[in-house]
């Protein structure tokens, strides 16, 4: 028997917050084209707890995850090497989830920001939301794990060719797999989807000044 818990809470940054991904854009964020989320999952086959959790960003840090795995560990007990994070890795994402973040407001000095004008605050309001994501991320991991129900799950593997390629030489080695989890309740009803794909979240490019999830938005919907 396998017990699933899922809960997802909304990261999106507030319009303004600069975003990260590509070094050359140098202008904050104007608008949300769509919305960013973490989502978590709790999986407890009776001998062994394990939580993964998914966010919207451009990637994950290790202080990131030590700050989320501690927390984590002191209200419901997962231990650290049980716990997953990841990032989809969206390219039109916020600021503040790269170790090099830091360097940006002082790189290019010229950037269009509305909070303060010296980098010192400018840092404090990256921080400020950085923290708020990761207290959402135990939120979410917390809220999975207190809604834990019995699931039926199965598993399979597409293959998608014409999505994907390999930009530095069209003709070289590419992952065309779609490995695909479903969870379903005891009654049959649809619960959720685990997807992997091997393909760069960059449809927006460095022009697009629209907060987005990129494709993998909407290949969930």
């Amino acid at each position: 028997m396998l017990l699933m818990g899922f809960s997802k809470a909304d990261i999106t940054p507030p319009v303004g917050m600069p975003l990260d991904g590509h070094p050359f854009r140098t202008k904050t964020s104007i608008g949300v084209n769509d919305p960013l989320f973490v989502r978590s999952y709790v999986f407890d086959d009776g001998e062994k707890e394990v939580a993964l959790s998914v966010l919207d960003i451009l990637s994950i840090d290790k202080e990131f995850f030590k700050e989320v795995s501690r927390i984590v560990y002191d209200t419901v007990g997962i231990r650290s090497e049980n716990l997953f994070i990841a990032a989809t890795h969206t390219h039109s994402g916020p600021i503040g989830f790269f170790p090099e973040w830091k360097f940006v407001f002082k790189k290019y000095p010229d950037l269009e920001l509305k909070v303060g004008e010296e980098y010192s605050e400018e840092d404090d309001y990256v921080i400020a939301f950085r923290k708020a994501v990761i207290w959402k991320t135990v939120g979410s991991i917390i809220e999975a794990h207190s809604n834990k129900k019995e699931v039926l799950f199965g598993s399979g593997i597409g293959i998608e060719h014409d999505v994907g390629k390999n930009r530095r030489d069209p003709n070289g080695p590419m992952d065309p797999q779609v490995g695909v989890l479903r969870f379903d309740g005891r009654e049959g009803n649809f619960l959720s989807t685990i997807i992997n794909f091997s393909c760069h979240p960059t449809v927006l490019g460095r022009k697009n000044l629209l907060i987005s999830a990129d494709y993998p938005a909407f290949t969930l919907r």
